[in-house]
């Protein structure tokens, strides 16, 4: 039997980082800012984590280009952390589920 290969659909940035300031209930227009707060490191960290997940011909240049300018050294630090307070942060942990839940969904 014979079968089709189907591409899961194609995630856009810009639906990953709307969805992301939503869990992460901070202004997506703050992302791109250059505060160093934990509410906004975080939320680019989940950015950053799940654009390496669903879209990973994006370069850590590429998607540090739609957060604000960082660069690539930041941005690979930031798919680390996200790991890292993936296993020691409940919260954080819940809202990489809620995006895997929403992406997974076919949504964006």
């Amino acid at each position: 039997m014979e079968f089709d290969y189907v591409a899961p659909p194609k995630v856009r940035i810009s639906a990953v980082i709307a969805k992301a300031a939503e869990i992460m209930n901070v202004d997506p227009a703050g992302l791109q800012l250059k505060s160093r707060s934990a509410e906004l490191f975080q939320s680019r960290a989940l950015i950053a984590w799940t654009l390496r997940r669903y879209r990973p011909n994006l370069s850590y240049q590429q998607i540090g280009n739609h957060l604000g300018g960082r660069d690539t050294s930041t941005i690979r630090s930031s798919v680390v952390a996200a790991k890292r307070l993936a296993s020691a942060d409940p919260y954080f942990r819940g809202a990489m589920a809620e995006m895997v839940a929403f992406f997974e969904a076919g949504a964006a």
